[in-house]
């Protein structure tokens, strides 16, 4: 069985480590463009959501243990973990590059690989013995199965994931990113055929990597409900002035300046009303302030990489996720790496 969705509940644990370090649980599920219309766990979410609420947490906090651990891992350390990994050949000697990484730069997280006839196990154990550990096991364990992925050139083919964590959302079901059988064990990790380890490296290696490795599992794990993304919002900002010399917007990132601000809420706005109107693009332009369709194309172009016309017919994307997706790539933008 596939999952469907993520209750409310799991998205909440996620988020106690930066609420925790003073963050708003509004803001947070904001910028990862989560309603909540009932307030419990009939309310639930989308894989592309909860990697969007991590990487906004990662961001927020400037912590890549996203506040769930006594020690903090610095930023930029999984951005390095691909780049060893996908400068080998070969997968085993790039994950034995990233084992070798986590050892020397961190307190936080513990890399091993265990091998055995037929099935290679990757396991990670973070130094906590706390709830928040488990979580923040969970999420690392993502981390590398997207890595992973993108390095074959393919979904990484797992056999299951073993958690340590006994309410984890999936529990003898489908892991909410790998989408293999959840087991409860003594060691969080991830098992493949063993085969896999001579596997060759199938990324392009001239792309952006980081980018690219998370576009390639939105593709994967992206669920078949479609996202209630909400009318046109926020457009009242763009009339309303900057305060002080910032401006914060919807994901709650400092923004350097009005003109930043102003930005990413067009972007925000235009995706919102092509993916959910009719709307010509003579018009969007207009009711956005362009005295011209051609500036706002150009300015479109230029902020997300796609015009008006491929972002109405999904460009390769499901038109529902565009937005998500959207966000997610900026905040990646912003991390170290």
């Amino acid at each position: 069985m596939a999952v469907t969705g993520i209750p409310l509940s799991w998205v909440v644990r996620q988020c106690a480590g930066a609420v925790g370090k003073g963050l708003s649980l509004d803001k947070l599920l904001e910028a990862a463009l989560i309603h909540r219309e009932h307030g419990d766990d009939r309310d639930c979410i989308s894989p592309s959501q909860l990697g969007l609420l991590c990487a906004s947490i990662v961001y927020n906090t400037s912590d890549e243990a996203h506040a769930l651990s006594a020690r903090p891992i610095d930023l930029g350390l999984g951005s390095l973990a691909y780049r060893v990994l996908f400068g080998s050949t070969t997968l085993q000697p790039g994950i034995d590059a990233m084992i070798r990484l986590y050892d020397l730069s961190n307190r936080t997280i513990t890399l091993k690989l265990f091998v055995n006839r037929d099935v290679a196990f990757l396991a990670l154990k973070c130094s906590d013995d706390t709830p928040g550990a488990m979580l923040l096991e969970d999420c690392h364990l993502g981390h590398f199965f997207i890595g992973i992925s993108h390095f074959l050139g393919r979904p990484l083919p797992a056999l299951y994931v073993v958690t340590r964590d006994p309410e984890h959302v999936n529990l003898s079901n489908m892991h909410w990113s790998t989408r293999v059988p959840v087991e409860f064990g003594c060691n969080s990790g991830i098992a493949f055929p063993r085969a896999l380890l001579g596997a060759s490296r199938q990324m392009n290696l001239e792309e952006d990597s980081r980018w690219g490795a998370v576009q390639r599992w939105l593709d994967f794990a992206e669920p078949d409900p479609a996202l209630e993304i909400s009318p046109l919002a926020n457009i009242k900002l763009l009339k309303a002035g900057p305060s002080g010399n910032t401006a914060s917007v919807g994901d709650g990132a400092p923004m350097a300046g009005f003109r930043s601000a102003r930005q990413q809420i067009i972007v925000d706005a235009a995706i919102r009303i092509l993916t959910n109107t009719r709307d010509s693009v003579e018009s969007i332009a207009a009711q956005l302030g362009y005295s011209e369709a051609r500036s706002f194309r150009r300015f479109m172009k230029g902020a997300t990489g796609r015009t008006p016309d491929q972002i109405r017919s999904g460009f390769g994307i499901p038109v529902r996720n565009l937005l998500v997706h959207e966000r997610y790539r900026r905040i990646l933008a912003q991390i170290p790496g």
